[in-house]
């Protein structure tokens, strides 16, 4: 399974970040991507990601709410700069290839699981994803590479005063997608209307990303997968008693176009609903849509991971010395 949101870089869980990643690990977690929401916070987001790189998986982007923080000038500087020295390190991996790998790779994550209680070495499995490539995909990495661009996005839940700077920053870190070829970890809360305005102006780039934590209507789910490259990503809301989110899933959201996350550490699904999210709990988000989409457990993870790779491909192709 991959997590494919989990801010593990946070203070929730400093006291325990090694334990967390080992129960992640025996619930059947090979990867967890971690988006990052601010300059101040990357240091550390990139320290975890390089000491378990193979497991944790890097994106660097300034979250909506975190807009004003700093001068957001200064930090979009400062972030395109640390994008295009990733890119430049990871130069001669055939990301091109990786997306038609994406199915293969999937298949080498679950094959052999017990799904009930995985506990797969995440390196081995990096390994085995790259046997047969390319000499040129094995390309050695002495840190994790920088998967994507996120968490970024527009979030007017509270109120709209920084609407417009919201949108400007939305639109540079969009360019930077294009500029880069990197996928997104796209926010939105109260800003559909907003975000697709956006959107919209791009539709000719050929982005590719997640729209995270989708909890819409059947019209807004459609309105989002009119982007071919992009998935939703589900999470934890799925599992709520009083949640539609179900019944939106099976009429507008085919599993061809899902990935799991937990949104760690907020959001925890049932039945762990009210304690701090992690990764292991991802779990119980693809057991409900098994349940959703009427299929066995490893069939739920074999797409979404499949799903997840063809979005990021540089999680594919990483193979620490």
């Amino acid at each position: 399974m991959i997590d494919t949101h989990s801010h593990l870089d946070g203070p929730e869980f400093a006291e325990d970040l090694e334990q967390t990643l080992l129960r992640a690990k025996a619930a059947g977690v090979e990867k967890i991507f971690v988006p990052g929401i601010c300059w101040a916070d990357t240091p550390r987001l990139l320290e975890i990601c390089n000491t378990h790189a193979g497991l944790l998986y890097p994106m660097v982007g300034l979250h909506p709410e975190n807009i004003m923080d700093e001068d957001y000038h200064e930090v979009l500087e400062k972030m395109e700069r640390l994008i295009a020295e990733s890119v430049t390190e990871t130069e001669g991996m055939n990301i091109a290839s990786a997306e038609s790998e994406g199915k293969n790779a999937a298949l080498a994550e679950t094959e052999g699981m017990n799904i009930a209680s995985a506990e797969t070495d995440g390196m081995n499995a990096a390994l085995a994803e790259t046997e047969g490539m390319p000499y040129a995909c094995k390309k050695h990495i002495t840190k994790a590479p920088i998967i994507g661009i996120g968490e970024v996005g527009l979030d007017l839940y509270w109120d709209d005063t920084h609407k417009s700077e919201q949108m400007e920053v939305l639109e540079s870190q969009l360019q930077w997608a294009e500029k880069y070829r990197l996928p997104l970890m796209i926010h939105s809360r109260n800003a559909h209307a907003e975000l697709m305005e956006i959107m919209e102006r791009h539709r000719s780039s050929n982005l590719t990303g997640v729209f995270h934590c989708f909890t819409g209507t059947p019209d807004e789910a459609r309105d989002l997968l009119s982007f071919p490259g992009f998935m939703l990503g589900i999470g934890g809301v799925v599992t709520f008693k009083k949640s539609t989110l179900r019944e939106t899933i099976k009429e507008a959201v085919p599993l061809s176009r899902i990935v799991l996350e937990t949104d760690s550490p907020y959001m925890a699904p049932v039945p762990n609903r009210g304690k701090r999210n992690e990764s292991a709990y991802v779990k119980n988000v693809a057991e409900m849509l098994a349940d959703v989409f009427g299929l066995d457990l490893h069939t739920i993870v074999l797409h979404t991971t499949e799903n997840a790779l063809k979005v990021f491909p540089k999680a594919v192709f990483f193979m620490k010395k």
